[in-house]
């Protein structure tokens, strides 16, 4: 919880700094970061199924994410490209890792650094317990809201906020589907660094 209040005073604290500055957007992107995500799962059965799926059969859970992107501007007020977005947790002898990555677009409504993201693309679901890996593989969603804080001519410090949801399906281990119709879905905060 320490984690995610610190990401939020700086997310805040960075978006009212840069509010009033222009910023020009041109050419390829890369960036990268770390934050604090709040997990939820379910499946085609009883809550009480998910006691097999990293302890979530409790609800909401907390993990660290990390998300990575890259893409090109088409003009100062969009840009297109790739995101990845992932979360982690660990509990007991259960570990559960969530993928999405899209397709995404970038809307700049402004000339200061705020942007909406979306995207579109895949999902995947790992689960490993026991010496046991369960996974699959379906469809994936993202939403989210940025802000670029410029701190050079090619480097911005980007705190932002997104919802992800993914359909993995079925979780099999060697052909065999142990947990059936999983779905995730992860609200991150967290802070990162673009390069231009």
């Amino acid at each position: 919880m320490r984690l995610f209040s610190t990401i939020l005073i700086t997310t805040a604290a960075l978006a009212l700094a840069g509010a009033a500055s222009a910023q020009t957007r041109d050419g390829f992107f890369i960036g990268g970061g770390l934050g604090y995500g709040s997990g939820d799962a379910s499946t085609d059965g009883t809550r009480e199924d998910l006691s097999q799926v990293g302890g979530l059969d409790s609800g909401r859970t907390g993990g660290l994410t990390f998300n990575l992107r890259l893409g090109k501007t088409l003009s100062p007020r969009l840009a297109l490209g790739a995101e990845l977005n992932s979360w982690f947790h660990s509990e007991d002898a259960a570990d559960l890792s969530v993928f999405n990555a899209t397709a995404a677009f970038y809307l700049y409504p402004y000339d200061a650094g705020i942007f909406v993201k979306g995207g579109l693309g895949v999902a995947r679901a790992k689960f490993s317990f026991e010496g046991d890996d369960l996974s699959g593989l379906g469809f994936g969603a993202m939403l989210g809201l940025g802000y670029d804080y410029r701190i050079g001519d090619s480097m911005a410090v980007t705190p932002q906020i997104a919802y992800w949801f993914g359909s993995p399906g079925d979780l099999s281990v060697e052909g065999i589907d142990l947990v059936n119709g999983f779905k995730h879905n992860v609200i991150e905060i967290g802070v990162g660094i673009t390069l231009y």
